[in-house]
């Protein structure tokens, strides 16, 4: 994990993470999250930008640590509004001997400051907007049947591809995006598998779709 912070004319606050969830080996994969602030000393102004990638260690040369990218995704946020959409994947290569905290202060006066750490607690939150834009694996699942319960709920019956079936409970009125976050907790699913909601006659319900 490294952070840094740059003062200037304005400040910039950025933390990098790089995820090895099964160990750094040739072939496993890796996952990236880098969020840069901006701060222009007004509250209207201040920007963030964040970006995930994923993909899979390339090579590793002694210190450095290259990565094969299979994709990244954006977003671009300020005030209340946010915007997601594919973008390039990270440039550099990760030097796993840069551990330390370092002050740098040039003849411009701006200060510049670098912190590296090991951080095997450090957990990447994925948005279901930013996830929508990797080529992650889904979880496709068929609306069977559904019933309103005596409490008011919303049973819905589910089926999978193998033929595993399973009920969640929702409110009624609730849109395909809860079912989407509810079977994802039910079935345990890794947060980077999209869930895909069929219905009955086989069409894709977009998330913003009513059940």
């Amino acid at each position: 994990v490294e952070s840094s912070r740059d003062i200037g004319y304005y400040t910039e606050v950025s933390e990098s993470a790089w995820l090895f969830p099964d160990g750094l080996n040739l072939g496993c994969p890796v996952q990236h999250y880098r969020r840069v602030k901006q701060d222009h000393g007004r509250r209207r102004d201040d920007c963030i930008e964040e970006t995930w990638a994923i993909g899979e260690v390339g090579g590793i040369q002694g210190d450095t640590v290259e990565c094969a990218w299979s994709g990244a995704a954006v977003c671009y946020s300020m005030h209340s509004f946010a915007h997601y959409n594919v973008c390039p994947p990270p440039a550099r290569h990760l030097l796993l001997h840069g551990v330390g905290h370092e002050i740098d202060v040039p003849w411009d006066g701006e200060l510049h400051e670098l912190t590296a750490r090991w951080d095997d607690g450090y957990q990447i939150e994925w948005p279901r907007e930013a996830v929508e834009f990797l080529p992650t694996k889904s979880f496709v699942v068929t609306v069977a049947s559904h019933k309103v319960t005596a409490e008011g709920q919303v049973c819905v019956e589910l089926s999978t591809f193998a033929g595993d079936k399973f009920e969640v409970q929702i409110h009624q009125g609730a849109r395909a995006s809860l079912l989407m976050k509810v079977v994802a907790a039910r079935r345990q699913l890794d947060p980077l598998v999209r869930v895909c909601i069929m219905s009955s006659d086989g069409v894709a319900m977009a998330s913003s779709s009513q059940i």
